[in-house]
């Protein structure tokens, strides 16, 4: 199951550049049956994340999606449904509800702080209990996740209050990064995906009955503790962001599915890591949330031995990219997928990783050889972004050269051993496995995990 969940977050993401961390905080809140919010600016690609992440699951003939553009005029009919004029005739009040909100799998709401106070009191009961009051009968919904979207936060609005808490997972979405651009030139084209790649209505039944039977060590349950107790001090004096109960009863449930995701019957650190977008209401303290999370993480983390086994959470889970490279790469051997990688024969193609069209589009590579770098004068900066198996092999200085990448980014690194160099001066939602180091491995880690790995 894991494998099938790594695979389905790569066809998710192919074409939306600079969007697979968003994907992956959309699509475990889908399996978790968690609502998701995206706060950013238009034309970020809100809208098309939400409709990718409701392909993932295979609909079986029922109703599977329903998406729609909420302005303060936006009425209850536009979302559940006209009323039925043959119940009306009988003097009841209920709405032909099929093909709208209460009938789908997945919903997308868009600009979700503007609804009117006629659809809210709805949406309430929809988003934390699953349920629609359909004239007299409350009915039980198949609603497995709402993903909502908004260019703003409701600030000042404590009408909205509720609302914004029914959002377990809140993550922002920014125009993308002058260095990303480059790959909007060559955008892969979007298809839809097979069933055999969905999520079927047993895969999410097998994952909730394993999510069940995740435990917590005592451990992690005092990490939990101790993140809660330094928000609450540290927040204390900021009624904006208290922390309700229902919110600490849904982390620990997401917290159960990221185990049983990662095939896992305890939670671990890693999984504690998914607290950064769970605990804050104003964008302002976002990051402040983010340091306490890594803060309490830091202190209760321990060295990972070459015994120790570890597996990622799906949000960390960097990208597969299995579309072969449309054109060979000039200077290397293979097609850049996991079953025809390109190999890293020399000094030359280990270099030719500077250039962003080869080192940062998701590709995988696979080192052949022994590299000694000593004959470099001076080391080109490397931001990398892709799939990196040393295959056992060594790269190696007598120089001083600062490090060998300058940044790896949405990455897996495995089997490599470095003489004389840093590995990376940063590593970010990446996996490192199987390092080996006469040096620092890196000087800054964010939500990435380094197992099995050894330096100085």
């Amino acid at each position: 199951m894991r494998n099938k969940l790594i695979q389905l977050q790569g066809l998710l993401a192919q074409g939306l550049v600079g969007r697979e961390n968003a994907i992956r905080v959309a699509l475990l809140g889908l399996i978790a049956g968690e609502n998701t919010l995206f706060i950013g600016p238009p034309g970020t690609a809100k809208s098309m994340i939400a409709r990718r992440v409701s392909e993932a699951i295979n609909p079986e003939g029922q109703h599977d999606y329903f998406e729609y553009l909420l302005t303060k005029f936006s009425t209850p009919e536009e979302l559940f449904g006209p009323l039925s004029l043959t119940a009306l005739k009988q003097d009841q009040f209920k709405r032909n509800t099929t093909g709208y909100l209460p009938t789908v799998k997945v919903a997308f709401l868009d600009e979700i702080f503007k609804a009117s106070s006629s659809i809210l009191n709805s949406l309430l009961t929809i988003l934390n209990e699953r349920k629609f009051h359909n004239g007299n009968a409350s009915e039980i919904i198949p609603l497995q996740s709402l993903i909502a979207a908004s260019n703003e936060l409701p600030k000042g609005q404590p009408e909205l209050a509720a609302l914004y808490d029914r959002f377990l997972l809140r993550y922002f979405i920014d125009y993308l990064e002058s260095s990303q651009r480059e790959s909007l030139f060559d955008l892969e084209v979007l298809s839809p995906l097979l069933p055999e790649n969905q999520l079927s209505l047993s895969d999410l039944t097998l994952i909730i009955r394993r999510a069940k039977q995740v435990t917590f060590p005592a451990e992690i349950q005092q990490v939990i503790q101790q993140i809660w107790k330094e928000h609450q001090e540290i927040f204390k004096e900021n009624a904006d962001e208290h922390l309700s109960d229902r919110r600490f009863v849904k982390v620990i449930n997401l917290l159960r599915f990221s185990a049983a995701t990662n095939e896992r019957q305890h939670t671990d650190l890693s999984d504690v890591m998914l607290l950064k977008d769970c605990l804050w209401n104003d964008d302002a303290n976002a990051g402040k949330v983010g340091e306490i999370v890594r803060g309490v993480l830091q202190r209760f983390d321990r060295i990972v031995t070459l015994e120790t086994t570890y597996h990622e959470p799906i949000l960390i889970t960097p990208t597969v990219n299995q579309t072969p490279a449309t054109n060979v790469l000039k200077g290397y051997r293979g097609s850049g997928t996991a079953d025809d990688p390109f190999l890293i024969e020399g000094l030359d193609q280990l270099i030719g990783l500077q250039h962003p069209n080869i080192g940062q589009k998701g590709y995988y590579f696979k080192q052949t050889v022994e590299i000694n770098c000593s004959q470099v004068t001076s080391w080109p900066k490397i931001i990398f972004c892709g799939h990196y198996n040393g295959n056992g092999q060594l790269i190696w200085t007598t120089e001083k050269y600062v490090q060998l990448f300058d940044k790896v980014k949405n990455s897996t690194f495995l089997d490599l051993e470095i003489k004389g160099l840093i590995f990376s001066e940063l590593i970010e939602d990446s996996l490192v496995n199987h390092l080996k180091s006469d040096r620092t491995i890196t000087w800054k880690a964010i939500n990435s995990s380094l197992s099995m790995c050894t330096s100085r």
